[in-house]
């Protein structure tokens, strides 16, 4: 079911608002050889690593992981548009979970969330549990990047179907209250989240944002086609299985070919 890991860091931005629930103390500059390190003691490949583009030596390190078969993406960032430009030249292909790790105050012009839509080399990936990004937030972004460029990911945590209560997940405590929404207590930052592919799915048909085919594409073709090339290049097969729906969009029977 895991074909491979997404490393999410630890090249982001350190500075509050952009670091999330990332430890600030745990950030540095881009170096790839931490990836080959690590790869040593895995059984299944890193396919995906996620960065900050305006960090010192970064296009250096994406020039370096896409030519070694990884995809390469954006997050927990404040690259400006001309550094957004120039990594995508550079093999960046992803915004990991756009519209996220930002602070609420930003300039209204110049700055990362912008510079990522309005660069078409990136496909954006999105959090649709109406806690990440409002309905309205999201259908906007859907109608700049367009279905074919934009993907449903859940940032689930241990949280995800789990009932409501206080859980440790990488160090951290994280609460999910009743809303499902999964914070740290402490700093009441969103810590992922609590949301599920299928309601994800569901969340965009009944917001009206997209058809059933449409919001289902963003959950399986269009990710499969962002991973293609680091999965070939890693020798990862990715079988195309399929599921099969009830009339309210729940998975009934899920087959692997």
């Amino acid at each position: 079911m895991v074909p491979g890991y997404h490393i999410e860091g630890p090249f982001l931005n350190p500075a509050d608002g952009y670091r999330g629930c990332h430890p600030a103390e745990a950030m540095s500059d881009p170096d790839p050889s931490l990836y080959w390190r690590m790869s040593e003691g895995l059984r299944r490949p890193i396919l995906l690593v996620t960065l900050a583009p305006e960090r010192v030596g970064a296009m250096a390190a994406i020039r370096s992981l896409h030519a070694a078969g990884i995809c390469v993406a954006m997050a927990h960032s404040d690259a400006s548009i001309s550094h957004i430009r120039e990594a995508a030249s550079a093999g960046l292909s992803l915004s990991t979970h756009l519209g996220n790790g930002l602070p609420h105050t930003l300039h209204k012009t110049e700055n990362a969330l912008l510079g990522q839509l309005a660069e078409p080399g990136l496909a954006a990936c999105l959090i649709a549990d109406g806690n990440h990004l409002s309905p309205e937030v999201l259908a906007a972004m859907l109608r700049i990047k367009g279905v074919e460029r934009s993907i449903l990911v859940t940032d689930a945590v241990l949280a995800a179907a789990a009932p409501p209560g206080h859980y440790r997940f990488a160090g951290m405590e994280v609460e999910k209250d009743a809303s499902d929404v999964v914070r740290q207590p402490a700093a009441n930052h969103l810590a992922g989240s609590a949301l599920e592919l299928d309601q994800a799915i569901r969340n965009l048909v009944r917001w009206g944002i997209a058809t059933p085919e449409q919001a289902i594409r963003m959950a399986s073709i269009n990710p499969r086609r962002a991973l293609a090339d680091a999965a070939r290049a890693h020798g990862v097969t990715l079988p195309p299985g399929g599921v099969l729906w009830s009339d309210d969009l729940r998975p009934m029977e899920v087959t692997s070919s």
